[in-house]
């Protein structure tokens, strides 16, 4: 696959993943980084993001709220 087209399926990934994040967890701020934000994709990459939101939950817990809303998305 070419880069451009990945970069660009990448890129819509991103942007659908980035809304369900902010209107169903309400981040403070998402950052994106890795490959993604330097647009060296390639076809082994994956979408890191650091989410940033000041709660009183674990850290498992959140991780296990935004993993199952990410894999939520995979499933529509």
């Amino acid at each position: 696959m070419k880069t451009g087209k990945l970069n660009k399926e990448f890129e819509k990934e991103i942007k659908k993943i980035n809304e369900q994040i902010k209107e169903k967890y309400e981040p403070d701020k998402i950052i994106l980084f890795g490959s993604s934000a330097k647009g060296t994709i390639t076809e082994n990459s994956d979408i890191d993001m650091l989410i940033i939101k000041d709660t009183d939950k674990k850290r498992n817990e959140r991780f296990r709220e935004v993993r199952a809303l990410v894999r939520f998305m995979k499933d529509d």
